[in-house]
This record gives structure tokens, C-alpha cells and sequence, in this order.
């Protein structure tokens, strides 16, 4: 073995350890920080733009399959008719936005996560 080359053994290692556990925030709490911040900037603004497109993006990534099986991405017209896989995907998606819990000055979100996805 060279000279320069030395193993590391864990009680070498100067970062810290990982944490023995791993904290996340519940999804209704993380969508109602990112409506909060849409609704704090100007319509206008890119901020706002951007915050709206994660939660878009959240909500979707967390209810909705949004997996792809296939070589290539097909561009549908903006209103075609709904399979019945995803009308059942929509359901299940706004019954689980019903049930989310906000503060009463807040429970707008869940109305409007409710429209939009209906």
C-alpha cells in the first residue's frame, strides 16, 4: 500500500454523525407555508410564480402517481376526457385534502387545493 493512501476509520472522520433519526413535516403543514408565502407576495412577482409551481408539485408528487413507463412524452390537448384510473386517483387525492386540518383562519388552502384539484 502507498504512503499517501491511509484508510479513514470512523473515529477519523470529522463530520458529524448522522442524526438517528430523520424529521419531516407533514404534508398539509408544508403546503400551508407554501400557500402562506404565495399569498404574501405580489401576483406579479416570480417569487410567487415559483412558490405556487412546489406546491403544485408537492401535492402532485405526494398524491398523484406521476410516474412514466414509456420512450417517449405524449402531449395531450389541454381538456381531454379522464380515465376512470384517474378520476378514482382525484377522488382519493381531494378526500385526503378534506381531511387535512388547519387553522381557522387558514382552512382557505384546503378550499382552495380542494377547487383546483376538482
Amino acid at each position: 500500500m502507498s504512503e499517501e493512501l491511509v484508510p479513514i476509520t470512523v473515529e477519523d472522520v470529522l463530520e458529524p454523525r448522522l442524526p438517528r433519526s430523520i424529521q419531516k413535516v407533514p404534508l398539509p403543514a408544508a403546503c400551508a407555508a407554501f400557500a402562506r408565502i404565495a399569498a404574501l407576495e405580489k401576483r406579479t412577482s416570480p417569487v410567487r410564480c415559483g412558490i405556487i409551481e412546489h406546491l403544485f408539485s408537492v401535492v402532485g408528487y405526494s398524491l398523484f402517481d406521476m410516474s412514466y413507463e414509456g420512450h417517449y412524452m405524449q402531449f395531450l390537448p389541454n381538456d381531454p376526457p379522464l380515465f376512470n384510473e384517474e378520476k378514482l386517483e382525484i377522488e382519493r387525492a381531494v378526500k385526503e385534502i378534506k381531511g387535512w386540518r388547519f387553522r381557522k383562519v387558514e382552512e382557505w388552502i384546503r378550499d382552495l387545493l380542494v377547487d383546483i384539484y376538482t
